[in-house]
């Protein structure tokens, strides 16, 4: 069983791919097994409807969507909405999500980002039947240090070990639905 981890900001670098990895280690360190999908790496294509479902990266992440026990979404937050790479993405990798266990983490400019996660949650919960871990995190600017690092101990570090801790208790108790694996 492992989770993975999907950072969504579409720039190589970015807070975004800091924090999925910060997650990786949290997960690590409490010996759960995550995989990270970094999309700036794996760039995927826009959801068209019809051939997009043909790309090899849309299926080969819908694969890794799919065998998941959880997922957890890194996104960065603009204008106080997510990206439009997390919406993409679950489009795109639709067949994969049904009944699944989502973690959410923002990267947000400031605190009032907090409530940013529910228009992905709500997506999540109706359209696919996902549990969502009602643990948002919001990390801004001001958890990271003056050369980019996000400190592996302190306030951020200790909501994420929570989340991936949240992560693996939900999805040890809820139901697969019908998924295949």
């Amino acid at each position: 069983m492992f989770f993975l981890i999907v950072a969504t900001a579409l720039r190589p670098g970015k807070r975004t791919a800091r924090i999925a990895q910060a997650l990786g280690a949290a997960c690590a360190a409490q010996g759960i097994e995550a995989e990270r999908l970094d999309l700036s790496a794996s760039p995927l294509p826009l959801r068209d409807g019809s051939v997009c479902f043909q790309n090899p990266g849309v299926l080969a992440a819908t694969a890794q969507v799919r065998s998941a026990a959880a997922t957890t979404l890194c996104f960065p937050v603009y204008n106080h909405q997510a990206n439009a790479a997390p919406k993409n993405f679950v489009e795109v990798t639709n067949e994969g999500w049904k009944g699944i266990v989502v973690g959410l983490v923002a990267s947000g400019g400031t605190n009032r980002s907090a409530l940013v996660p529910r228009s992905l949650a709500h997506a999540l919960m109706v359209d696919h039947r996902c549990m969502i871990v009602p643990r948002f995190v919001v990390v801004t600017p001001a958890h990271f240090a003056a050369d980019g690092t996000l400190a592996a101990d302190g306030e951020t570090a200790s909501r994420l070990a929570d989340l991936s801790r949240d992560v693996a208790h939900l999805s040890s108790h809820w139901p697969r639905e019908n998924r295949t694996v």
